[in-house]
């Protein structure tokens, strides 16, 4: 697919149908939301990483006669925090559903192949469908949908999305290609860098959390800092970015109302340099906050 969106709309509009019932994370992407909206399906929305609400929703409305699926993210893209995939997926065994899991933030980051962290699991063969983007650790953009050859030729043959859109041009397809190869010939080297710039950037930022403030995403490409309030992101946003550091501000409706949060990444071209200049500028515009 072109992107991401496309693949996510193009995945869950056409393989939930009516007789599909769906449990999706409430903080699943909105492309998955989207996705979900345009099927036909029955569906249920289940809070965010609670396994136990999970259990139960799957205890009471998972149908022997339908086909079930759970429907989550491995790294959410907002708070950057993870899901637990084994437990999710012992669930879903128990209540006869599948799993498909959004890799979009972890592609490129975990794995033996850098595939993401269903491979990392070791649960490749064990889920549904995975969904993987190029436009984050892999640096190019498009999007491709990971599945059984029947999965394949379904979404080939009846998404919308896919058969009513334009191709992604060629020279998108071979800069998508030849960063898959270049992230899969040495994994390791480059989870390890990102593992060590990330937990240095934590670090940085932890030392400012309080009352009013939690990070999450430890781990993660993502690290999430709530603030609260709109006023008190778009206040550190703008005071960041006259230090030229990007931080962006996160606000509903991509969160929920009074949960507004600093969404902060780094890519692995980012030097020392740049993360003490960082941590000087978080300094100045905290004691402004």
């Amino acid at each position: 697919f072109a992107s991401g969106y496309q693949a996510n709309l193009g995945l869950h509009s056409t393989l939930f149908r009516s007789d599909s019932v769906v449990f999706s994370d409430e903080r699943v992407h909105a492309s998955i939301i989207d996705g979900i909206r345009l099927s036909s399906c029955e569906k249920y929305i289940w809070q965010h990483n609670d396994l136990s609400d999970l259990e139960m929703l799957l205890r009471q409305k998972a149908r022997p006669d339908k086909m079930n699926f759970v429907v989550v993210e491995s790294i959410y893209s907002m708070l950057g925090d993870f899901a637990p995939l084994k437990d999710i997926l012992d669930l879903c065994r128990t209540h006869g559903a599948h799993l498909i899991v959004d890799e979009a933030h972890a592609t490129g980051l975990y794995g033996e192949r850098g595939s993401g962290l269903v491979e990392a699991a070791g649960l490749t063969e064990k889920v549904f469908a995975t969904l993987h983007t190029g436009g984050k650790a892999l640096g190019v953009s498009g999007a491709w949908v990971g599945g059984s050859k029947d999965l394949k030729n379904w979404l080939i043959n009846r998404s919308r999305p896919f058969i009513y859109s334009t191709a992604p041009a060629y020279f998108q397809q071979v800069a998508l290609i030849e960063a898959i190869d270049f992230v899969s010939e040495n994994p390791n080297k480059w989870q390890q860098q990102f593992r060590l710039q990330h937990e240095r950037l934590y670090q940085i930022i932890k030392e400012y959390e309080d009352d009013q403030t939690q990070i999450s995403g430890l781990g993660s490409p993502i690290l999430a800092v709530a603030v609260g309030t709109n006023k008190r992101a778009l206040n550190f946003m703008m005071q960041m970015r006259e230090l030229e550091i990007d931080v962006r501000a996160i606000r509903p409706p991509s969160v929920p109302e009074g949960e507004a949060l600093l969404r902060v990444t780094c890519p692995l071209s980012r030097t020392v340099e740049d993360l003490e200049k960082l941590k000087t500028a978080w300094q100045v515009a905290w004691r402004n906050l």
